[in-house]
């Protein structure tokens, strides 16, 4: 019992709770929004925007680099080590990196955006891929910021903007929808315009200014470790986001749409853990020897603890579904079972932290993660044409079982070589 109550009121817990209580009203707000737009859109249209959220959820890995979670690796050691001069150095560098990356990413897909559009959207309006690109920019630049917030402990203020983003999104998709104006166009504004007023917002709080490269050892250690992050993320984000724009190409925008919004409904998932990485990072990167491994057992408890709650949400699923109308009864069980595909990512979560920011091997993670792509792109391309939206749901709980055992063992030999 006092282990339970030691974790319960423990800093980590507290910081995993602000930030919880951030993602969570966050996640409401944007199954509020799928609820809202999906039953207005009907699961033709939604599926469409189902693959633009794919496409800059993609693209955002892809921009992303690594560089916000190397904030973690830099600048939180450099302060706990009372380096401050050094902490803002690193963070106005990545910040530089930021803007090229973002800047680039948005320019490529502006620029080709009518190839893209045919690619991926099997259309020829290019409108599709430039407003992607523009959320593509927003999101990464919002992501920074939220990042260098939590890097300072300002769990409260990160968790607010996370919130508030998900926020204004619902309320200006109300009001179009109360003026009878909501249609896939406007939603798609609407999508990828509100990270850019909350990145505006953000700039009240942690002013950030461009720093060029003048000391290269600096930058070459950012972009080395942030490089195997970035690939992480980047090899991440496709496996878990290519199966809604593969279902597009193969079963079309109306099985996307089915599938693409128990997706949406299941976005909390993923953000409760990454709530939980986030506080965790820090920690793992700064703590040693016996404190890192009574640290690494707490956190494999609560990750045990957050998915026992998942079962809750699979027995009300059924529930939420309904409220989306009778067009989206097939995505009941779907929902249900991408639920229970998450329970191993949920807890393979302390493993692959310890690796990334105690351990540091970040590579492992990196080629674990590129090894996946192929994996999952051909198990979707072969059980999709089979099963339909249920050959998506089957790689998705294979993906992240894979996670699990991997990280798991690659965690069991390193600690038994430190022990030896």
């Amino acid at each position: 019992m006092d282990k339970i109550k030691r974790l319960i009121f423990s800093g980590t817990a507290k910081n995993t709770s602000a930030l919880f209580a951030g993602n969570m009203g966050g996640a409401v707000l944007a199954v509020l929004f799928t609820l809202l737009v999906a039953r207005r859109l009907g699961p033709e249209e939604w599926g469409v925007v189902a693959a633009v959220i794919s496409l800059i959820t993609i693209a955002e890995a892809l921009g992303d680099f690594g560089l916000a979670s190397s904030l973690y690796r830099f600048f939180a050691k450099s302060l706990t080590e009372q380096k401050h001069q050094e902490a803002e150095d690193f963070r106005h560098l990545a910040f530089f990196f930021r803007i090229l990356t973002a800047g680039l990413v948005f320019l490529i897909l502006v620029i080709f955006s009518g190839s893209i559009s045919s690619l991926v959207f099997k259309t020829d309006d290019s409108f599709l891929t430039f407003v992607s690109g523009l959320g593509i920019f927003s999101y990464l630049m919002l992501d920074f910021q939220v990042a260098s917030l939590q890097t300072r402990g300002k769990w409260g203020l990160s968790a607010f903007f996370i919130a508030f983003v998900n926020l204004i999104r619902l309320v200006g998709v109300y009001l179009l929808f109360a003026q009878g104006k909501l249609n896939l166009h406007n939603t798609l504004w609407m999508y990828s315009g509100t990270p850019l007023a909350t990145l505006l917002l953000t700039f009240f709080w942690q002013p950030t200014r461009l720093a060029f490269v003048k000391h290269w050892t600096g930058a070459k250690n950012l972009l080395f470790f942030s490089g195997w992050l970035g690939l992480n993320r980047i090899a991440a984000a496709i496996a878990s986001r290519i199966d809604v724009i593969l279902l597009l190409d193969i079963s079309g925008a109306y099985q996307t749409g089915l599938f693409g919004a128990s997706k949406q409904l299941a976005v909390g998932v993923p953000m409760l853990v990454g709530s939980l990485a986030t506080v965790l990072a820090p920690r793992f990167a700064t703590l040693e020897e016996r404190a890192l491994s009574r640290y690494f057992k707490k956190s494999i408890a609560l990750s045990v603890f957050l998915a026992f709650g998942l079962l809750s949400g699979i027995l009300i699923s059924p529930l939420v579904i309904s409220l989306f109308g009778d067009e989206y009864e097939e995505s009941r069980g779907i929902l249900q079972w991408l639920l229970v595909g998450y329970i191993p990512f949920v807890i393979s979560m302390p493993a692959v932290n310890l690796l990334i920011y105690a351990l540091h091997k970040p590579k492992i993670i990196g080629i674990l993660s590129l090894l996946q792509i192929p994996l999952v792109w051909w198990l979707n391309v072969y059980l999709i044409p089979l099963y339909g939206v249920w050959g998506a749901v089957a790689v998705h709980i294979v993906w992240n079982l894979s996670t699990l055992l991997v990280a798991y063992a690659f965690v069991g030999y390193y600690l038994g070589k430190k022990n030896k």
